[in-house]
């Protein structure tokens, strides 16, 4: 039942439904979750397309949280690790956007103000 949530999942990722591709690997995760045995690896990729899934929405701390919940398993995964710092590098830049814009917000400039004076 979770391979073949996982593959429902994927064909909505791949149609861009992102938002019920992220349902479908829930439900997976939830049966996954469950049981007992070696699921590893099926875990392992729902964790992958999930962090791909919120890579795309823009939503960087989400996959910063599951690319962590993936690398618990596999800490050498290169997929996850790459989505997280893409995350990662995504975030500081946000920050870094938010910090010029508030810093740069001058409603006149200074060469403005000496024209303006200038004519007076």
């Amino acid at each position: 039942k979770a391979y073949s949530l996982k593959t429902q999942g994927n064909t909505y990722l791949k149609n861009s439904k992102l938002q019920r591709a992220q349902k479908c690997y829930k439900s997976a995760l939830s049966y996954v979750s469950h049981a007992i045995g070696e699921v590893t690896d099926i875990k392992l990729s729902l964790y992958n397309s999930l962090t791909l899934r919120s890579l795309k929405l823009g939503n960087y701390e989400e996959t910063i949280k599951y690319a962590n919940k993936g690398l618990e398993i596999n800490l050498t995964n290169a997929k996850l690790l790459f989505r997280k710092s893409i995350a990662k590098f995504r975030i500081k830049e946000r920050k870094k956007f938010k910090r010029r814009r508030k810093t740069r917000y001058i409603p006149v400039s200074l060469k403005h103000l000496r024209l303006i004076f200038a004519n007076m």
